[in-house]
């Protein structure tokens, strides 16, 4: 893929913002709403605000009521999704539609995936790195819809992965979860499968989860998924706080919480300027204001740049 050089090359990106509605929303999150917000606004695309509500287990109502609620406050407006909490119980939520990915891959791609007796304690005590090290792969134990999880066979493929600046990373793909031992079905199934049936062709993350896009390109292949495969990546330097990554979990970098301590909107795009090292980041008041930036000025944002450290330099003084 040829480096986009300006806002010209991108038409018609379709994208989504996809939170999981795990916790409150922290700036991290924020940004990288705001570029997806941006990139598709200047391509005349399409925007779809995703909630991942399959994992039931982790999800609450006021997290997803959080959702709406900062999109609103930040006018980040989009074109479809759910409107409020109740729209999203009753039209959208990926409780029925994950169950149905798993029968999708039983049935048509039983020989991609194997089942997998270890628990996460099991694998750590056996490599330091975290990394499975497929010992179930050859024990050919019963696929069942309970009991074990299910692990894409990956064949120990290598994926190339392109970015909007025409940047190339090479993982080395893992045998990844596509249903944990409670039925639950893999992130990286369902995003992948939410993808393709929303048309998704244009995604921004942090740089933490580029292993995330490589795997979920190895599954859109196995799955003959092609249109995915020319999906195009922002991956954006991942923003901490003394050194570690934000967490939904951390109230000190939340917006729920910080706007509750006095933080304006003004404020946040303020911040989000800082983030991206323009100057006068003071006159960025809303998130229209970047839609005068051009495409180089979101460059020094990129995987390829440092990871952007919340300090008192780079944040307003109420935080």
């Amino acid at each position: 893929m040829k480096p986009k050089k300006s806002f010209k090359d991108l038409k018609g990106l379709h994208s989504r913002i996809a939170p999981t509605p795990s916790g409150y929303l922290h700036l991290g999150n924020i940004l990288s709403f705001l570029l997806t917000w941006v990139f598709v606004k200047k391509s005349g695309g399409t925007l779809t605000l995703r909630i991942d509500d399959f994992d039931q287990s982790r999800v609450r109502d006021s997290f997803i009521i959080d959702i709406f609620d900062s999109l609103d406050w930040l006018g980040l407006g989009f074109d479809r999704g759910p409107k409020d909490l109740a729209d999203h119980k009753k039209n959208y939520s990926q409780i029925a539609s994950s169950a149905s990915y798993l029968d999708f891959l039983k049935e048509h791609y039983p020989n991609f995936f194997y089942a997998c007796e270890c628990t996460r304690k099991q694998i750590d005590s056996r490599s330091e790195s975290g990394i499975y090290d497929r010992r179930c792969k050859e024990l050919s134990l019963p696929i069942t819809e309970g009991e074990h999880s299910w692990r894409f066979n990956s064949g120990n493929a290598r994926i190339a992965l392109k970015d909007i600046w025409g940047s190339e990373y090479h993982y080395q793909c893992d045998d990844f979860v596509l249903k944990r031992s409670d039925g639950v079905a893999g992130y990286h199934l369902v995003s992948l499968m939410e993808d393709v049936k929303l048309g998704i062709n244009f995604i921004v993350r942090g740089h933490d989860l580029l292993d995330s896009s490589a795997s979920q390109l190895a599954l859109a292949g196995a799955l003959n998924q092609g249109p995915f495969l020319n999906t195009l990546f922002f991956h954006h330097a991942m923003v901490v706080e003394s050194g570690q990554k934000l967490a939904k979990s951390k109230k000190s970098t939340c917006l729920n919480e910080l706007r509750k301590r006095g933080l304006t909107c003004c404020d946040v795009f303020a911040l989000m300027a800082n983030m991206l090292k323009l100057e006068n980041p003071g006159d960025f008041k809303s998130a229209s204001d970047f839609l005068a930036l051009e495409l180089q000025d979101y460059h020094g944002i990129s995987y390829d740049n440092d990871s952007i450290e919340l300090d008192q330099t780079t944040i307003p003084s109420i935080l």
